[in-house]
Parts: structure tokens; C-alpha cells; sequence
């Protein structure tokens, strides 16, 4: 234990593969997973586990992303619209509709509408933006 943010020694800690299609709520969803095996291995051992605790590096701290980092337009490609979408799925990517910014909490872009089932879809470059919320 610390009393600093982020500054105590590492117990346990496991790789988290990322996928190209993951978001935020997919890679939460994978930490929870793991969290519960390193928990049931550190309740195993506590002893052993604190024996081998190691320091942290130093850490790297990134500023909030702002409005522009959050924004994309129907006219970006559609790698830039997807990416944007997947980095802040849960979080609100912003899209420029016609000039006004409409803000999309969870979306993505997909090859066919056959399974939009009432939520918004927008065709863009060939896919659709789909809105679920």
C-alpha cells in the first residue's frame, strides 16, 4: 500500500491481449476476467506474493482527450471513423453531422444494416455508423 496514487509495488499483474476490434467496455470486460484469476492466486499465497513484489517505473500520466481528439466527420476515412469510435466507446465520440457535433456514446461502423433493429444507421463510404446509443 501507498499513500501516493499509483506509486505501490506490483503483486501480480498478467498481459491483456488487445484485439483490433476491442473498446472500452471489451477491454473491461477482459481486466475483469483477469482480475478475479490474479485475486484467487493472490489469496492462495499472500505471503509469497508480497515476497516478491517488485517496484514500479516510473508511470505515464496522458491529459483527458478534448473535443478534437474525440471528433470525426462522415468525410474521414473510415479507418479514422471506426478507430475513433472504438477509442472512446462509452466514453462519446463526437461526429460532425452537417456542421452541428452529435454526440455518439457507443457506435460503430459495420459492412450491412441488416441487423440495426431500431437504432440509428447512418450510411458512410460504402459501411454504415451504426448508433446504439
Amino acid at each position: 500500500m501507498s499513500e501516493q496514487f499509483d506509486a505501490g509495488d506490483i503483486l501480480l499483474q498478467e498481459k491483456i491481449k488487445i484485439e483490433q476490434e476491442d473498446h472500452l467496455v471489451t477491454l473491461l470486460e477482459k481486466i475483469k476476467k483477469v482480475s478475479v484469476k490474479l485475486l484467487s492466486e493472490y489469496l492462495s499465497s499472500p505471503d509469497e506474493i508480497w515476497d516478491h513484489a517488485r517496484a514500479q517505473g516510473e508511470g505515464e500520466y496522458w491529459e483527458e482527450p478534448g473535443d478534437l481528439e474525440r471528433t470525426f466527420s462522415l468525410e474521414d476515412t473510415v479507418e479514422k471513423i471506426s478507430t475513433t469510435l472504438r477509442a472512446f466507446y462509452g466514453y462519446g465520440s463526437l461526429c460532425n453531422l452537417q456542421g452541428l457535433p452529435v454526440e455518439i456514446i457507443r457506435g460503430s461502423v459495420v459492412n450491412d444494416n441488416r441487423d440495426v433493429d431500431g437504432k440509428l444507421c447512418i450510411p458512410v463510404k460504402g459501411r454504415y455508423l451504426i448508433c446504439e446509443e
